[in-house]
């Protein structure tokens, strides 16, 4: 017969994001010139009010999870393991070896200077960026779904709806997202867009055609 028992109880505070202001929200990134720095110094004053007032407590720390992304192109950060090294099918040439990143050409050629292994000769299947959409009809109607943008598989990159990632790699593969997918927010990361998913795009009745 099965039996549940309860034990190790606590208390889980979350804090609120830096662009929650109540009466309006934004992403961290817009709130925050470092939002990284700015989140960690506020759960660290909770942490201390909770010590300061709260009795019974046993222990206060603050906790983060922590993520590994790519300097050049903000993918997460994968390597090729030793068995993967070992097999041609996922090497970039003769030269891979373990521990080689399979993000983008940047890492990759940087890990290899570091390391004086040749550089990649031919050119690698990679991200080609993104396709603008062709016209503001094209964006309203998507919009009009309630699709506010296209988040990177693996990793956080994001994309507003006129900058549509072209299809690409298992590394550089888009999603659509809605407003409700992103609790944070989010910033076009494509070139100097910049701009805020959750802003509301036009989302006017798209025209019909006009009969042949």
């Amino acid at each position: 017969m099965k039996q549940t028992n309860r034990d190790d109880f606590r208390v889980v505070i979350t804090p609120r994001r830096l662009g929650d202001f109540g009466w309006m929200s934004m992403s961290d990134r817009m709130a925050s010139s470092d939002p990284e720095r700015d989140i960690r110094e506020r759960c660290e004053e909770i942490a201390a009010e909770v010590k300061r007032h709260v009795d019974n407590v046993g222990s206060v720390e603050v906790l983060f999870t922590e993520t590994h992304t790519c300097s050049h192109c903000g993918y997460v950060w994968e390597v090729l393991t030793a068995d993967e090294a070992a097999n041609p099918a996922n090497c970039q040439d003769e030269h891979s070896v373990e521990g080689e990143p399979v993000c983008c050409d940047a890492a990759i050629a940087e890990f290899r200077t570091q390391r004086g292994i040749p550089a990649v000769q031919a050119e690698a299947p990679a991200w080609v960026g993104a396709t603008e959409l062709a016209s503001d009809r094209e964006i309203t109607a998507v919009a009009a779904t309630g699709i506010v943008g296209y988040q990177q598989n693996q990793g956080r990159l994001l994309h507003c709806l006129a900058h549509k990632p072209a299809p690409a790699s298992r590394y550089a593969d888009f999603h659509e997202v809605e407003a409700d997918d992103l609790d944070d927010g989010g910033i076009c990361v494509y070139h100097d867009c910049g701009r805020d998913l959750l802003a509301a795009w036009p989302t006017t009745a798209v025209p019909e055609e006009p009969a042949p």
